[in-house]
């Protein structure tokens, strides 16, 4: 006969989880289960269940009825046969220019089967997945009611409070409305331990293991580690039982359940980690997802991290915001753990070993890799393996269910118990010593009163976990459950546009711009793409986590960021072009505040200035819509658009296409440096591969600076981008990959390089984890740069503010006595109180001045090799420059080594400015401060070059250079002093750099242009001056009404000594007294307040005012064709190893006050020509206050590239035979040299192609494109097969089967009668001596990994004051656990407690830990010498 399992309690010391037990109990054994406990009244008892399942259902599709949330996936709800109709095929040749999908396998079942049912029956999307919810929270709830039967533990109702605690549980609370997948699992949970526990009422340990697998399978596959979370509570349970023949026959059935449950996910997630990206590296880090996981949140059940995000418009996730902010689900979740705990100690709860070492697992689980005071023994190991090998069990919230089932099930026990005391007419009397008889009369009144004070007690306890229960689901019961936004349905226009793109996409792919994390439409939020449901042909978006090769990753974000900055070019084109993009959609529907999108007007611009790219479809209303209430949107920026425009790009790259071999260009810099290269017309046409990629016999070699070392949040699409680090600078970002990385990022990556110090900060508004977004023109080396323009800044401060300080680290000790500090205007006009100065030798305290100016500050004296400046917390800081007395500090690219003679260096500055202004699809100027962007190089170049050996002496190099009109003051006077008129236009203050929102805008002719005063400016004031004085009687204030802004009602006039205020007119004029003068200063008053709301920041604010045209007399208008020369001497200066050339410019006044890019010319045809011999060579080129150099070629004379700007390479499309999803063939012409077959497709080691059966060798095109190298020979036809697609549907064929096989196992019934039991085991001693080793060791290890050894020292205390509380052990250690627990929760309210409340956490685990240890009895007190009473035992 198999032992009992720890059910009963032996004589002599309790082994652990026993149970106080009859006189005679009779053993249970692992092959027989008790009967359960027939309710009274079986229908009544039926229909107490259904009135609370009906009640799940209404609460389900309470949750924003009529509305889809975005939940899981679109597809799963909207159009769920065609889902996973495309779930059979591993390839998906539609999305993201080609993927592997992502565990869409995992949606055949139960999700995706339930939705087809449902959707075929005729319910709209949203009722659907309200039903979806509903048979969650039902299927959690009879679990648990029939696994507490099955155990026998609780009462009827009991039971029921029970069920409702788990489905309406934090995890399910906070989950089930945003990721109901997720929470799948939990709700299967129980129902995978109820066959084991009544597998003895099976009477086949094999029916009970596989309808436990059964259920295992209804767990699903879209989440792996989710549906594992399952399995700890059942291996438990099997450890626990007694060894002996029938455990071992269920446990082996069960893990073959398991096996054949699990097996037709399995093989498909092997396949996707072999072959598709590791997307996990880009996702959310351990950091991240470890941070709430103290211990007093797992025990609550809020160790989420998502519910704790919130944007401008509210929380993410609203109830799991509800959980751990509003006061009363706080305080319940509190008083459920502290109930729990308490729970698990009571000496009578069933399988208390059980309950308590799952409890103990499903912490040490969710609690692994979190690091605080007091941490487990590996945490930090742990939180580096989050990170790398273990980066699936990242997210370890996943494991709650392994500790909420237990607490639930001892809470159910709990609730029974103090019931039934409750219910007791009298309370028990225990023996104890007698009192003498004057204290026992004393205590009678006590005595009587103490029963119907304990029923009081046991009472309460009902009330407060039937309250907690309550408690933790209002934010259900609020409606809370949905997260906010969600939508009605898909508008219409989108799929007009999908119908646009299936019929004139024959070949191409649109992308989606512009890019954003999410989908995010003014219409309603379903986080996926429309398109991903609706569309028919190729089509990719940039968003939170592409599934394609980094180097396509890097593509799309090259295209983001020139759209970002209204950048268009013919380069822009091609680059779409060359990427297999046939159609850009713009998406004027979008969110783009909520999306942290950029601007559409940007995009718009940067199509419109690309030639190629034009427009040929438009769907939808226009959007933005209407002014919202009054106010401006977006300081009118933008133009209301057809929702949805769809844009066609000239001469796509064909479906396959070749070109030779010898043409493809090499290049170090990344996919980022071939848009650098399109820039310069020397890729046009050409394949190109990344160094490092093992192809010989390609041509020329470019190297590029475009991809400079820089690390990324990957949280972010915009702002995302630290400033360029040196290899030694310390990243900000605790998380796996700082970037996208390459294959070979050293070919590809330029780093930076400081010299004669290397400035630093705490932290800067630069960095990578800055709040709002980095913005490199803000890093610590603006402040050492010479521009007083650009400057550092500290980061926003969000929580608790971080140190404010710049430091400088100098390669050489300085002594200089004092420095120069220059403070940006914004700080200057409310500076720190104090400048704390910190050296090597002192610090002192210095009162900066409210002044722009540069400043004086002293340093302590001695020599130092670092300089510290900080302000006093609370405060902040900006610095425009630091300038220190014998010292100069230089910053330079260095760019990849590329080991061979380089046929091109292309040179560009990072990042581009955007002045203020941009213009939109009608051709309307759009001015506002919201559009202002710095460049993180806004001057020019400093670069690093590394010569190979030509073999034959110095290269010689053809050089080329671009600046651009750099925005601002000097510009400005340059364009006044150049302008040939004799009247000039002086402002108060603009409102943005560009001069075509200057004050010359008032007299330049254009009606678009105006002049946009600031919005603080409180007196905006034009000066016109005359250099001869003018007789003025008249003035009219003209404004286009496209240009947005506070319309003035009313001018003062100030000049000849008159001073008069005047009303204008309807038409904006005003006649008055002749004056004459040759200054006349208007100062305009508004007819009333303009607010403009930002959709970014969510905020109203005033605009200032504007002024199109000023019609004044002999105000002269200039001529915009009017020649500029910028002699030598005053232009940009170039730079080779200290040789200087200088260079002129020749352009015109319009294209100056357009900031077009101009041509520089070399001033002395020597410089034409730059020859380097082999080795380093430092390059710049020093723009001017009115030109900054945006770029520099050095193409090598008579290399492969000389003569190749401007001249395009024609594409050879190959005859498409077959284009299937995963089998194609192409026939591709007769080669008499090598050639590459390009597909625009993503690379996958999955694709081979072979020619005419021979194998080719593959190659990444342009670093991510499928491309395989034709050799030499005759025309043939090339076979592209997807290896992997088969094994994926034979592995979810052979999953099919397993399931099968589990079904007939759980079906099929034995033949025969049951034999005769089994004899008892000859040595049942040696199975309890077997399972308390167990319990101790698993005590210690669980106790170990969650709480360290702090918690080990908690265990041990806690085991001393249970062995001297004696038959009080358990109710001392219930209480103690409680009151920990409770301790923590009120260190809630308590800021920075954080460490505290880990300990408390720690110790109340620990205590209940405690409890089932098997601990000896504490020995019987002894008769006192001379005492006349025995001692109580």
């Amino acid at each position: 006969m198999a032992a009992p399992p720890l059910t009963t309690e032996p004589a002599g010391p309790r082994p652990a989880g026993s149970v106080a037990s009859p006189a005679r109990p009779e053993p249970a054994r692992a092959d027989r289960a008790a009967p359960d406990p027939a309710p009274p009244g079986r229908l009544l008892d039926r229909a107490r269940l259904a009135v609370v399942c009906l009640g799940l259902v209404a609460l389900a599709l309470s949750q924003s009825p009529g509305r889809v949330v975005s939940d899981t996936k679109l597809d799963v709800w909207v159009d769920p046969l065609g889902f996973l109709g495309r779930a059979l095929s591993m390839w998906d040749p539609e999305g993201f220019a080609g993927q592997v999908q992502n565990q869409a396998y995992g949606y055949l079942w139960p999700m995706g089967p339930f939705s087809v049912l449902l959707r075929g029956a005729g319910l709209p999307p949203w009722v659907v997945q309200r039903l979806w919810w509903a048979l969650l929270l039902c299927a959690a709830f009879l679990g648990v009611v029939v696994l507490a039967r099955r155990l026998r533990i609780g009462s009827p109702a009991a039971v029921v409070l029970g069920g409702l605690a788990y489905a309406l549980a934090p995890r399910m609370v906070t989950s089930l409305g945003a990721t109901s997948i997720e929470v799948l699992p939990m709700a299967v949970a129980p129902w995978v331990l109820v066959p084991l526990v009544g597998a003895a009422a099976l009477r086949s340990p094999r029916r009970a293991a596989a309808l436990s697998g059964l259920a295992v399978f209804c767990a699903g596959g879209v989440n792996a580690v989710a549906a594992a979370a399952v399995l700890p509570l059942p291996v438990l349970w099997l450890l626990t039982r007694r060894p002996g023949r029938a455990r071992r026959r269920l446990a082996a059935w069960w893990a073959l359940a398991v096996v054949l449950a699990t097996a037709w996910w399995a093989g498909p997630l092997l396949l996707l980690g072999r072959y598709s990206v590791p997307f996990l590296d880009l996702i959310e880090t351990a950091a991240t997802t470890t941070a709430p996981t103290d211990l007093l949140s797992v025990l609550r059940g809020t160790d989420h991290w998502v519910p704790a995000l919130a944007t401008s418009a509210g929380p993410l996730w609203p109830a799991g915001w509800s959980l751990l902010h509003d006061a009363v689900p706080v305080t319940a979740t509190v008083v459920l753990a502290a109930a729990g705990l308490a729970a698990l100690c009571r000496p009578r709860l069933r399988e208390r070993t059980w309950l308590v070492l799952g409890v103990l697992a499903g912490a040490a689980l969710v609690t692994m890799g979190h690091l605080a005071a007091v941490d487990g023994v590996l945490a930090g190991w742990l939180r580096e393996a989050l990170d790398g090998p273990l980066a699936p069990l990242r997210n370890v919230h996943k494991f709650d269910p392994v500790l909420r089932l237990p607490l639930v099930l001892a809470l159910v026990d709990l609730v029974a118990a103090a019931a039934a005391a409750a219910a007791r007419p009298g309370a028990v009397r225990r023996p104890g010593r007698p009192l003498p008889a004057l204290l026992a009369r004393a205590a009678a009144p006590l005595r009587r009163a103490a029963p119907a004070a304990a029923r009081v007690g046991y009472r309460a306890t009902v009330a407060v976990v039937v309250l907690g229960v309550a408690g933790v689901a209002l934010p259900a019961v609020q409606g809370r459950l949905a997260p906010p936004a969600g939508f009605e349905a898909v508008p219409g226009y989108w799929q007009q546009a999908a119908d646009f793109l299936a019929r004139d996409t024959p070949s191409g792919r649109a992308l989606l711009v512009p890019g954003s994390s999410f989908a995010t439409y003014g219409w309603g939020t379903p986080n996926d793409e429309p398109l991903q449901v609706l569309a028919e042909s190729p089509w990719e978006v940039r968003n939170a986590v592409p599934l394609a090769p980094n180097a396509h990753v890097r593509v799309l974000d090259a295209i983001e960021a020139r759209l970002a900055a209204g950048q268009g070019s013919e380069a822009l084109t091609r680059y779409l072009a060359r990427a297999g993009i046939s159609h850009v959609v713009v998406r004027n529907d979008l969110d783009v505040g909520a999306s942290g999108s950029p601007r559409p007007v940007l995009v718009h611009q940067a199509l419109r200035d690309s030639p190629g790219i034009r427009r040929v479809a438009a769907f939808g209303p226009d959007f933005p819509g209407a002014a919202l209430l009054g106010r401006v949107f977006d300081a009118g920026l933008a133009q209301p658009l057809p929702a949805v425009e769809v844009f066609g790009v000239a001469d796509p790259a064909p479906r396959a296409w070749t070109a030779p071999l010898a043409d493809a260009v090499t290049v170090s810099g990344g996919p980022d440096g071939i848009l650098a290269l399109e820039d310069q017309g020397l890729v046009t046409g050409r394949p190109t591969v990344l160094a490092g990629a093992g192809v010989e016999g390609t041509g020329a070699v470019a190297v590029s600076d475009a991809l400079v070392r820089r690390e990324r949040s990957m949280g972010r699409l915009t702002d995302a981008a630290s400033q360029g680090l040196a290899p030694e600078d310390p990243l900000r970002l605790d998380a796996p990959a700082r970037d996208h990385l390459l294959d070979d990022q050293a070919a590809a990556e330029s780093v930076v390089r400081y010299t004669g110090a290397v400035p630093g900060a705490a932290a800067s508004a630069s960095d990578a984890d800055s709040y709002g977004g980095a913005d490199p023109a803000r890093s610590p080396s603006a402040a050492v740069d010479g521009d007083p323009t650009t400057a550092w800044y500290p980061p926003d401060d969000v929580g608790t503010p971080a140190p404010v300080e710049w430091t400088l680290r100098t390669d050489e000790p300085v002594g200089a006595l004092a420095m120069s500090v220059t403070l940006p205007p914004d700080v200057a006009a409310d500076p720190p109180s104090v400048l704390l100065v910190g050296t090597d030798t002192g610090s002192l305290r210095v009162r900066p001045a409210a002044s722009a100016a540069p400043q004086q500050v002293p340093l302590p004296p001695g020599a130092t090799r670092s300089i510290r400046l900080s302000v006093p917390a609370g405060e902040t800081l900006g610095l425009a420059e630091v300038a220190v007395p014998g010292l100069t500090v230089t910053r330079s690219v260095v760019l990849p080594d590329p080991g061979v003679p380089a046929d091109a260096w292309v040179l560009a500055a990072a990042g581009a400015p955007v002045a203020g202004c941009a213009t939109s699809t009608d051709a309307d100027l759009r001015c506002g401060a919201p559009l202002v962007d710095a460049a993180e190089e806004p001057a020019g170049l400093d670069r690093v070059l590394t010569v190979a050996d030509t073999g034959g002496g110095d290269a010689s190099y053809d050089l080329a250079l671009t600046a651009v009109p750099r925005a601002g003051p000097a510009l400005d006077e340059l364009l006044a002093s150049s302008s040939g008129t004799f009247s000039r236009v002086a402002a108060s203050s603009t409102a943005v750099p560009d001069p075509r929102a200057g004050a010359a805008a008032v007299a330049d002719g254009d009606p678009e242009t105006a002049w946009h005063a600031a919005a603080d400016d409180g007196s905006p004031t034009l000066v016109v001056s005359w250099l001869t004085p003018q007789t003025v009687d008249r003035l009219r204030v003209e404004t286009a009404g496209s240009v947005t802004g506070a319309r003035p009602g009313a001018v003062t006039l100030s000049g000849g000594g008159i001073t008069r205020t005047l009303r204008l007119d309807d038409d904006g004029a005003v006649s008055f007294t002749p004056v004459t003068t040759d200054r006349l200063t208007i100062t305009f008053e508004l007819a009333g307040r303009t607010e403009s709301f930002d959709p970014y920041t969510r905020t109203t604010s005033d605009l200032g005012v504007v002024v199109g045209e000023l019609e004044v007399t002999a105000l002269a208008v200039p001529d915009p064709g009017r020649v500029v020369e910028v002699p030598c001497g005053e232009g940009p200066v170039v730079a080779l190893d200290g040789q200087r050339f200088e260079t002129s410019v020749r352009t015109t006044l319009g294209a100056l006050r357009d900031l077009t890019p101009l041509p520089l010319e070399l001033c002395d045809p020597a410089g034409e020509t730059l020859r380097l011999a082999a080795g380093e060579h430092r390059f710049t080129a020093a723009g001017t206050p009115e030109l900054a150099v945006r770029s520099a070629t050095l193409l090598r004379t008579g290399g492969a590239l000389a003569a190749t700007p401007g001249v395009d390479v024609d594409r050879a499309a190959a005859d498409v035979v077959r284009w299937g999803t995963e089998h194609r063939e192409v026939r591709v012409a007769a080669r008499d040299e090598p050639a590459l077959l390009v597909v625009p497709e993503n690379a996958n080691p999955g694709w081979t192609a072979t020619l005419d059966g021979a194998a080719l060798q593959g190659v990444a095109v342009d670093g991510w494109q499928q491309g395989w190298v034709l050799p030499a020979g005759a025309a043939g036809t090339v076979r592209l097969d997807y290896g992997p697609g088969g094994t994926y549907r034979a592995a979810l064929a052979g999953g099919a089967a397993a399931v099968a096989l589990l079904v007939a196992l759980a079906v099929w019934k034995p033949a025969s009668a049951p034999g005769p039991p089994a004899r008892p085991s000859a040595r049942p001693a040696r199975g309890r001596r077997f399972l308390t080793a167990v319990v101790v060791l698993a005590a210690l290890a669980g106790t170990a990994l969650a709480g360290g050894a702090v918690g080990l020292a908690v265990l041990a205390v806690a085991a001393v004051l249970g062995v001297a509380a004696g038959r009080r052990r358990f109710a001392v250690l219930g209480v103690l656990a409680a009151s920990l627990v409770a301790a923590a929760g009120v260190l809630l309210a308590v800021d920075g407690a954080a460490d505290a409340r880990q300990a408390l956490g720690v110790a109340a685990l620990s205590v209940a830990v405690a409890s089932v240890l098997p601990l000896p009895s504490a020995p019987p007190l002894r008769r006192r010498r001379g005492s006349a009473t025995p001692s109580a035992t």
